[in-house]
């Protein structure tokens, strides 16, 4: 029954019809319905509207067996049509709700800085592929004289600038294992020793690192931020409204006809 559920509230139960395809006792389905849906094509349109009539017929059996009048029955659809009712005005609300501003943000950030921790180990290194190892090694006893910038380049002539700020951060679970084994062993500014990874002589020198707790900055964290910050802003909104709400409607509870504590 899930063609004729979603339609429901579209084939005339809350609406008049409009350019009717299909009609069963009191209920039509119009083509409004069908294009709300995306579909145009007329052999689609077609497969739709039997599906339509076939479904709505069973559900019109079902009426007038009085099925909608099981108490099991009747307490799902109580609780569909609240359901509806109630993810139609979480929309409502949703859309009413602004985004905070910058210094908004940037305020929520300042506040809960020790929230924001790194949650995984990211480094920026450089790697240097030779076509043999012994030239590798040469240049390994000959680090403190090499320009290392210019030897990547020379080495890689795809690359376009030598300069660290142009080098990635990247997690070190997305490295390959060779590679990610020989950079746990270096410490910042450090070049390994001559290694093979996948067959290929190279040598990494590792820059910069990130560990896991270490605090983010508030551009690394800005997206959690804004989310954190919209859902504070919504659940203020939401709480101030049903205060409000709670004014003007009858609202009674009964705690002693609560269960027993055990």
């Amino acid at each position: 029954m899930v063609f004729t559920t979603a339609l429901l509230v579209s084939c005339g139960y809350l609406k008049d019809p409009g350019t009717p395809l299909a009609k069963v006792k009191n209920q039509t389905l119009t083509m409004e319905d069908i294009r709300a849906r995306g579909e145009t094509r007329r052999d689609s349109v077609m497969a739709m509207v039997e599906a339509w009539v076939n479904e709505e017929v069973l559900v019109q059996e079902a009426l007038t067996m009085g099925l909608n009048k099981q108490p099991d029955v009747a307490a799902l659809l109580k609780s569909a049509n609240r359901k509806i009712l109630l993810d139609a005005y979480m929309r409502n609300f949703s859309q009413g709700v602004a985004d905070p501003e910058e210094g908004e943000l940037e305020a929520y950030f300042e506040a809960h800085r020790k929230e924001f921790v790194r949650e995984t180990k990211d480094v920026r290194f450089s790697m240097v592929v030779f076509p043999e190892l012994k030239q590798a090694s040469d240049v390994y006893k000959a680090r403190s004289t090499l320009a290392w910038g210019d030897l990547r380049m020379r080495m890689d002539s795809t690359l376009k600038d030598s300069s660290i700020g142009a080098l990635p951060w990247v997690p070190v679970k997305d490295l390959n294992p060779c590679v990610d084994g020989i950079i746990a062993t270096l410490s910042l500014d450090a070049v390994s020793l001559p290694q093979l990874c996948d067959g290929k002589p190279i040598l990494i020198k590792l820059h910069d690192k990130k560990d896991v707790g270490d605090p983010l900055t508030y551009t690394e964290a800005r997206e959690t931020v804004l989310t954190q910050s919209r859902a504070l802003r919504k659940s203020q909104k939401l709480d101030s409204l049903l205060q409000e709400a709670k004014s003007r409607l009858p609202v009674f509870t009964w705690p002693e006809n609560l269960p027993k504590k055990p």
